[in-house]
């Protein structure tokens, strides 16, 4: 399944921007006043949100405590996959130890674990990792499938050895997920990403989103392994600094994303629309993202 996600999700998400042409068409027709986005800030802005809205699926599954070594808790970072371990050159360092688990679920009372100078090496790509994922169980005397993650300055550079050029994402903040076997939630209060570019500039997203996944066939959701295909419903806001100027997005879906675990290709989403309303003051833009296909999607602006 490695195939399926070549890249940290956070950290491709605007780098992917280089490359939409071959997954995202276009289309411009704002109908009044001033809009809050141009084409272009557009397209970037929606590669940003189609990478986070598939980076939800990943940690939905996670228990943070099974295995050992590196195997127990990677295969959950940020637009991973089970084999992700295989890729990564260090043993993240876990604390407390030993760790406790007391309703004897997967998920541990609480166990921080750092990435510091761990690396990553895939062809034609190097990731340096640092800083901490905390993995929780908010209901450490209940048995059920609850996790939290808190992430702290956990930091990943990419170096694009062919591309010859280097971008880099900083994550703060928590997600909290909740699950049976046939439906996920998710929900995630001020969760903050900054995008260093190559040319050195930055850009900060901050969401409060919330969302739901049911899967198409009912009893398929389980621990430790990817989701199955079904429907993904989101709804959230959040801010977009770069530059200097800040827009506030309201985000929803309908009808609902689907996602296709037998896509090849990211986004794994094979139809559904995503609706954002970009605003600053006395400016409106509305972005309509519709998916097409696995990995592509078409942009339209009004």
């Amino acid at each position: 399944m490695f195939g399926r996600r070549t890249a940290l999700v956070g950290v491709t998400a605007l780098a992917a921007v280089a490359a939409l042409g071959a997954c995202s068409s276009s289309t411009t027709s704002p109908t009044s006043g001033t809009p809050a986005l141009s084409a272009s800030q557009a397209d970037t802005v929606a590669a940003v949100l189609t990478d986070d809205a598939e980076g939800l699926s990943d940690g939905a599954t996670a228990t943070g405590s099974a295995g050992s070594g590196a195997s127990f808790s990677v295969a959950r970072l940020p637009g991973s996959t089970p084999s992700f371990s295989t890729f990564l050159l260090c043993s993240p360092v876990r604390s407390p130890l030993p760790i406790v688990n007391s309703d004897a679920d997967l998920v541990p009372d609480s166990v921080r674990v750092d990435f510091t100078g761990c690396l990553i090496n895939r062809p034609f790509v190097a990731d340096s990792l640092a800083g901490t994922i905390d993995f929780i169980d908010p209901t450490p005397t209940v048995t059920d499938h609850q996790v939290k993650r808190v992430f702290t300055n956990f930091y990943v550079q990419k170096r694009r050895i062919v591309l010859g050029d280097t971008v880099s994402n900083l994550w703060n903040g928590t997600q909290t997920f909740s699950r049976d076997s046939s439906q996920a939630q998710f929900t995630e209060t001020a969760f903050t990403l900054v995008h260093t570019f190559p040319n050195g500039t930055q850009a900060t997203h901050v969401r409060t989103w919330s969302s739901t996944f049911t899967a198409d066939t009912a009893g398929t959701i389980q621990d430790d392994t990817p989701l199955p295909s079904g429907l993904r419903n989101i709804t959230g806001n959040s801010t977009w600094t770069y530059g200097g100027r800040t827009w506030n997005f309201a985000v929803t879906t309908n009808p609902a994303l689907h996602r296709n675990d037998t896509c090849t290709t990211v986004p794994l989403f094979d139809s559904g629309v995503m609706t954002v309303v970009a605003t600053r003051p006395s400016e409106t833009t509305t972005l309509t993202i519709t998916f097409t296909g696995c990995g592509t999607y078409t942009v339209a602006r009004s």
